[in-house]
C-alpha cells in the first residue's frame, strides 16, 4: 500500500530505530539530533519529514513511503 502524507505542520524525523518524531519549533530551539540511547542513529541529526501512521515507519519529505 502506498502512503503519501500531507499536513500543513513540520515534523522532523528520527530515520533509525526509534522513528522519533519532533515539533518544527522544538528543531528551532535546539533539539536537532536524535538523543535515544537503543537508537541506531543516536547522535545523527532529525531530518524533515514524516512518520506513518499505518506502520510507523518514518521518511524523508518528498520520500513516497510504501507499507510493507
Amino acid at each position: 500500500m502506498e502512503v503519501i502524507i500531507i499536513n500543513n505542520q513540520s515534523e522532523y524525523v528520527c530515520l533509525g530505530s526509534c522513528h522519533a518524531v519532533i515539533s518544527e519549533g522544538e528543531y528551532k530551539n535546539g533539539l536537532t539530533v536524535c538523543g535515544n540511547e537503543t537508537c541506531e542513529n543516536k547522535g545523527d541529526p532529525f531530518v524533515k519529514g514524516h512518520k506513518c501512521e499505518n506502520c510507523g515507519a518514518t521518511y524523508k519529505e518528498g520520500q513516497i513511503h510504501n507499507c510493507s
